[in-house]
């Protein structure tokens, strides 16, 4: 198993701020021509005519309005407010955006386009000892993020039976699921959004089925020439998880995103099996998985502050 990309994958966020009237309407006839001809109806926003795709629906969560800002953007979902004390704006940001300009560049963008295209109002955030402005940006709430690493292999298949977690842990909340075609396991996947979860499964059919080409060039690799699969180790942690590691603002996620990760890592392990021993929490660790480990304590070591997860009360 060769690791040939690891990078922060989904990142979810929600937003304490309102949008102007005008622009709601906007938003509201576009969906209304979007229910009528059942496609996204594209419309142009901000002073620099930024052109997104509403859709014919909105979103779970009381979210009127759904519009996708393109390939390597995000999706967004807002509520019909004006009342800039609700969390009325959340942004689902896709894979390809994470992949192009990274963490830092996509809060960037996504601030920026929230702030100056959208031209969202909100009340200021004060520290409660100084009295100064904490962000020039809206209350930012994560509510998931995602973490791959992509590996190279010639030989290897999944194994339900390998990926364990601590016996502690009821079988309610950590089930594994398997995707089979023919005698060929796709994918595992152990733990329940919205708390942590451990996703393994075939990147090259996925990206074959859902028409994701570019990742090969993400890879550097040669589709053509290409033997063996490409397998995707997901880590992925939900509100729940991070209410435990106290992950919520940007700040937080910034001093303690690694913990999480290795945390999970740590947590949700697979392992290489021995026959002779029955009690799976003493297999030995897969070498691949001890890679993904050390691969995120140095790739995310800004992001490390030797945090503990525990319940918040």
């Amino acid at each position: 198993m060769k690791l040939i990309y690891n990078n922060f994958d989904g990142l979810d966020v929600s937003f304490q701020c309102a949008l102007a009237p005008a622009l709601l309407d906007k938003f509201r006839k576009a969906k209304e021509e979007a229910q009528k001809t059942k496609k996204e109806i594209f419309v142009t926003v901000g002073t620099e005519d930024k052109k997104i795709a509403v859709a014919e629906a909105g979103g779970k969560g009381g979210y009127t309005f759904r519009f996708d800002t393109g390939i390597d953007g995000e999706v967004w979902f807002v509520a019909d407010s004006t009342n800039p004390e609700r969390w009325n704006i959340r942004v689902s940001v896709k894979s390809l955006s994470l992949a192009f300009y990274g963490y830092s560049g996509v809060k960037k963008r996504i601030l920026s386009f929230l702030c100056d295209t959208l031209q969202a109002h909100y009340a200021e955030t004060l520290d409660k000892e100084t009295g100064e402005i904490l962000y020039q940006h809206p209350k930012a709430r994560i509510s998931r993020f995602d973490y791959c690493f992509d590996y190279h292999s010639e030989k290897f298949a999944p194994d339900p039976k390998s990926l364990i977690t601590s016996s502690n842990r009821t079988k309610k909340a950590y089930h594994v699921d398997c995707s089979e075609r023919g005698d060929c396991i796709e994918s595992i996947r152990l733990g329940m959004m919205p708390n942590r979860q451990i996703a393994i499964y075939n990147k090259t059919k996925e990206i074959s089925e859902k028409k994701k080409p570019y990742w090969w060039k993400i890879w550097g690799i040669d589709k053509d020439e290409l033997t063996g699969k490409i397998w995707r180790v997901e880590v992925r942690a939900g509100k729940k998880e991070l209410n435990k590691w106290n992950i919520r603002s940007f700040e937080n996620f910034e001093e303690k995103a690694g913990d999480a990760i290795i945390g999970i890592l740590e947590a949700i392990r697979y392992v290489k099996p021995k026959k002779s021993d029955r009690n799976r929490g003493r297999w030995p660790m897969m070498g691949f998985w001890a890679k993904a480990i050390k691969t995120a304590k140095n790739d995310l070591e800004s992001s490390i502050s030797g945090a503990i997860r525990k319940e918040i009360i």
